[in-house]
């Protein structure tokens, strides 16, 4: 009997549990918008729905800027119950006063009239419409967008009559507690470092600044230093840049060249390395996770005094507005004191119930950053190696096909044998006889040669088996030797053709002509490039069959696709350099900009006091000029192209050598540099005013 009278009580009990669980939400209080007779309900602001799970924490951010912040749990029932299936949160912002004004949203409390910092309508049904509210011990964050906070705003209650009217009632203070925010919703990139990397897009494989991209190359910059090992290839190299070396030795002229820039000077900016400490979980409800040290951090960007981080970590513990006096006192005379007052001035404390940190914080933070900075200095190793080691390939490629166009050299060339009876000086020569070569200018312009994407011009001596590709700076102008104005010997009453070659995406084009050398200076032929099938291609380059194999074109094209290759991933990897350089000078403002540049690209080859592989660059801009020095940095080889006379004189100074040009600098670039030489020769600051950089 009594173990059935136990078995009846569990199973009553069990029932009665059940019954509970799965009794019916009960609904708050409704929450009105408005009245359906309200005269101006046609003139709200849109209203936006979102659907979010109360079994988690959300964020919402409307088209205006309001952010709404609903903890887990915060969103309940008529009973007090947090809800727990799907909810659907409307917002409704009116920060504008012609929203305000359309929708006859007055701003008045008892007929007194208000200073609106905005408004906002909120509301949570489930997916059922069952009404809910908010736990008063849990409750929603709310930011409201402002261009300045204004002392003394209070947050009030909006009642509005079925006439339209409002009236905004129990006016509360904002608390002056910090209230602690997600952190990945914190913005701690130095100012303008976002919009820079917007102007640097696209980048790889990204259209857009995602979050992923913002945090990657900003933490990058942590341990990037400028550091790249290239290979020059001097134009598009053939046999005639090579002959004045080769002739003279068996050594294959080098051209690869490894610059490397020093550590850049410590203390110039703050180690992205710690902003990622900070955004970890370690600093979570904390003040660093609060709008208000994010407000302050930006300000300590611009103010360059980067210890100020520093020490909001040693008084995390301590009410922010102390914090910011101490800090105020300490810029007394700067231009940033102001700023930093009016932050005490709003006497901020600390975060409710938040963390509280022991003596161990500095040293655990200095840790933490060391260890992050490891991590990231073995990614940028990894790549660096990935980078060099597609050198060594380019640099074998390059290797084999210099020898290639030596050995094509020596195909142009016959040689005279005799026997030798004395010694002494001995001459081979025509005497005064006429000669069948002569020196000249030789020239092919191809019409459409801008359109392709790759081109490639060739010479061909038929009666000789000869060939070589001409230069070009523009693959509009091909030219015999190795700079426009050049003259090679050639030779004279033969017959000759050119065979032109164009790539673009998969499709090839070809122009060939058969024409008399005659001797006329300069030689100029003018060729239009036409789309070719398969069999018209193979025709244009069979013309080279059966010559030795250095002087095919067929040999020639395959190591120009590989070498065409390798130049456009240098081209990338500069590019990238040049924009990973710009991010951090936009994130190390204080740096000096101007040395460290000439550091980087111009020490190799100038002194600023003395010649050195190029001039020195005393008095540069009152001997040339702002804008020479810009178009000249930019672009060296087209102004010697372009027949400059200064150039042109330069170049032949200094061994015809052509400085690297720089497309990617600055006005503003070139001006560090200028200022930077000038400072370190006690010159007279340059004038800069009227100079801009040329369009590319």
């Amino acid at each position: 009997m009594k173990i059935r009278s136990l078995s009846i009580f569990l199973c009553l009990f069990w029932a009665l549990t059940l019954l509970r669980c799965t009794s019916p939400l009960v609904p708050a209080d409704p929450v009105h918008k408005v009245s359906p007779e309200d005269p101006f309900k046609d003139f709200l602001p849109e209203t936006q729905l979102f659907e979010i799970d109360p079994r988690q924490d959300n964020t919402v951010v409307g088209k205006a800027g309001v952010l709404v912040i609903i903890p887990e749990g915060s969103l309940v029932d008529g009973n007090g119950n947090p809800v727990k299936e799907p909810v659907q949160l409307e917002l409704l912002e009116a920060l504008g006063l012609d929203d305000m004004v359309a929708a006859n949203l007055t701003t008045t409390s008892g007929g007194m009239l208000l200073q609106s910092g905005g408004m906002l309508f909120l509301n949570a049904q489930t997916k059922d419409g069952l009404q809910l509210t908010v736990d008063p011990n849990n409750p929603i964050y709310v930011e409201i967008p402002t261009p300045g906070r204004q002392p003394g705003m209070q947050v009030y209650a909006g009642i509005r009559a079925p006439d339209g009217s409002m009236d905004w009632v129990n006016p509360e203070p904002m608390e002056r507690s910090l209230t602690a925010v997600d952190l990945d919703l914190l913005n701690f990139y130095p100012p303008n470092f976002e919009s820079e990397l917007e102007k640097s897009l696209p980048y790889r494989k990204y259209k857009s600044a995602s979050p992923e991209l913002k945090d990657s190359l900003f933490y990058a910059l942590s341990t990037w230093e400028y550091i790249r090992k290239e290979i020059f290839i001097p134009r598009e190299l053939n046999e005639r840049t090579l002959t004045r070396y080769w002739l003279s030795s068996d050594e294959v002229t080098d051209t690869t060249i490894e610059f490397r820039q020093p550590s850049r000077p410590e203390k110039c900016g703050i180690d992205p390395a710690l902003i990622k400490v900070l955004k970890s979980n370690k600093f979570q409800n904390s003040l660093i996770s609060t709008r208000e040290f994010e407000a302050r951090l930006r300000v300590i960007w611009q103010s360059c005094r980067y210890e100020l981080v520093d020490f909001y970590l040693e008084h995390i513990n301590e009410d922010l507005w102390k914090i910011d006096d101490a800090i105020a006192k300490s810029l007394s005379g700067s231009n940033f004191q102001d700023e930093f007052e009016a932050f005490a001035g709003q006497r901020l404390t600390r975060v409710q119930n938040g963390k509280k940190y022991g003596p161990g914080l500095k040293e655990y933070v200095e840790s933490k950053r060391e260890r992050i900075g490891e991590k990231l200095h073995k990614v940028q190793e990894k790549a660096r190696e990935e980078f060099e080691k597609s050198n060594q390939i380019a640099e074998e490629t390059l290797a084999e096909y210099q020898e290639l166009l030596i050995d094509r050299e020596r195909t142009r060339m016959e040689s005279y044998g005799f026997e030798l009876t004395r010694l002494g000086w001995t001459n081979v020569d025509t005497g005064v006889a006429p000669k069948n070569w002569n020196y000249q200018q030789l020239e092919f312009s191809v019409t459409n040669g801008p359109e392709m994407d790759q081109v490639y011009a060739y010479l061909i001596l038929p009666s000789r088996q000869v060939v070589t590709r001409l230069n070009s700076d523009d693959q509009q102008k091909f030219f015999y030797g190795a700079n426009p104005l050049d003259q090679n010997p050639l030779p004279k009453q033969e017959n000759a053709s050119g065979v032109v070659v164009g790539f673009k995406g998969k499709e090839r084009y070809v122009a060939t002509q058969l024409f008399w050398l005659y001797g006329e200076k300069p030689f100029l032929r003018e060729f239009t490039l036409t789309l070719a099938t398969p069999k018209e291609f193979k025709a244009a380059l069979a013309q080279t069959s059966g010559f030795a194999r250095s002087a095919e074109i067929k040999v020639d094209l395959e190591y120009q696709q590989s070498l065409f290759k390798e130049r456009k991933r240098l081209e990338q990897h500069t590019e990238e350099q040049a924009m990973m350089q710009r991010l951090w000078f936009t994130a190390n403002p204080c740096c000096n900009k101007g040395r460290m540049l000439f550091i980087e690209h111009c020490s190799v080859c100038h002194k600023t006091d003395r010649d050195m592989i190029g001039p020195a660059l005393t008095n540069m801009t009152e001997k040339r000029g702002c804008q020479w020095l810009i178009d000249f940095t930019q672009n060296s080889p087209k102004m010697i192209a372009s027949g400059d006379p200064i150039a042109l004189a330069v170049y032949k100074e200094y061994n015809r050598t052509q400085m690297t040009p720089f497309p990617y600098f600055t006005s503003d670039d070139i001006q560090a540099i200028y200022e930077y030489i000038a400072a370190e020769n006690g010159e007279t600051t340059p004038d800069w005013s009227g100079c801009e950089v040329a369009e590319e």
